[in-house]
């Protein structure tokens, strides 16, 4: 009832100090735990959600640091604190490092001449968020036919992530920039069996 009437009378404050006081972290711990969606109108959480994103944008490189290869302005507009349940297409198990290099470290030549933005997104990981979608892909890439699907969960400390759906890479396409230090496959493990996705 309280934050009700603060809202309406201090809109903008509320959204200043959120906006200085959030980080991505927070804010998803809150969002996750907290379920702000049910305790906030639409309108209000999306502001809040929005500034608190922002906030971090301008200042990923103190609460995030990104390797030296990544072009500038990368990760690219619009990112969100990584979180939530995605899967990718491996090809050991159980999952190691090299299941986790992005296209631009396997073969950088192959963006020297491309536009920041698709360095940018080759210099992210491929993700899904439906794994069916992953299945597809298997189909369109030949080096992945045998590869196997990976289930993990990130959380804010494994990078940012940008929904990015296309008809090759399917609409739960997500990519995701792991800053470093950050070991993702930690956090994955191969599904033996489709019913365990």
């Amino acid at each position: 009832m309280f934050y009700k009437v603060f809202k309406m009378q201090y809109p903008r404050f509320a959204v200043l100090f959120l906006k200085h006081t959030l980080s991505c972290a927070f804010f998803a711990l809150m969002v996750n735990y907290l379920n702000l969606k049910d305790l906030l109108s639409k309108q209000v959480y999306s502001i809040i959600r929005r500034s608190a994103i922002d906030y971090t944008c301008d200042e990923r490189n103190a609460l995030l640091e990104f390797p030296k290869f990544y072009p500038p302005n990368c990760p690219e507009e619009g990112f969100e604190p990584a979180s939530g349940t995605v899967y990718r297409l491996v090809l050991n198990n159980p999952v190691q490092a090299e299941d986790f290099e992005s296209p631009f470290e396997e073969k950088p030549q192959r963006f020297n001449n491309k536009p920041n933005k698709i360095k940018c997104r080759s210099c992210g990981l491929s993700v899904h968020t439906n794994p069916q979608d992953s299945e597809t892909l298997k189909k369109w890439v030949g080096k992945l036919r045998n590869a196997q699907i990976a289930k993990g969960e990130l959380n804010a400390t494994l990078g940012v992530i940008k929904y990015t759906p296309s008809t090759k890479s399917g609409e739960s396409h997500v990519s995701w920039w792991v800053p470093i230090g950050a070991e993702p496959w930690a956090v994955f493990e191969v599904v033996e069996k489709k019913n365990d996705y």
